[in-house]
């Protein structure tokens, strides 16, 4: 296990893309459901308010029926953030167990970097945007799987 986290979910287990850029491919008993995308822009780190989970976090969600890992994270990214990504690159898989449901899952793991900022629009999910850099100190919690995801760019 790599991470436990507060509210009972795990980091359990990162597997690296290979070398050609590609994810690799978990356990297949183990479903791919949602991608995470860590943006910087400049020296700092782009963060999203979750009002559902109150807490800071990089930008993730569910993959859609038909949609890819990498059309999720593009898609996600301009839902929460209202930023505009092409190709975030891959980093690999996250292995993740979800203690509300008592399941694991895979999510992709990819990071973006950001040229220019494009105005921010709340939205119902996510209520604030920030830039941060690690050593900084924010007004509510940072989710931890953010953390860890931050945590291995850094």
């Amino acid at each position: 296990m790599i991470k436990q986290c507060v509210n009972g979910n795990r980091i359990i287990d990162f597997l690296p893309v290979h070398a050609n850029g590609t994810l690799p491919v978990g356990d297949p008993s183990i479903p791919l459901t949602a991608a995470l995308c860590v943006m910087q822009h400049e020296r700092q780190f782009l963060l999203v308010y979750n009002t559902k989970r109150n807490q800071w976090e990089s930008v993730s969600g569910g993959i859609d029926p038909g949609e890819t890992p990498v059309q999720t994270a593009v898609r996600e990214v301009w839902e929460e953030s209202s930023q505009r990504i092409e190709q975030p690159q891959a980093l690999g898989l996250v292995k993740f167990y979800i203690h509300a449901t008592d399941s694991t899952e895979y999510f992709a793991f990819y990071h973006t970097r950001l040229d220019a900022l494009r105005p921010f629009v709340a939205n119902e999910e996510t209520t604030r945007m920030t830039l941060w850099t690690p050593n900084d100190v924010l007004d509510d919690r940072h989710g931890d799987l953010s953390q860890w995801a931050i945590g291995t760019i850094v």
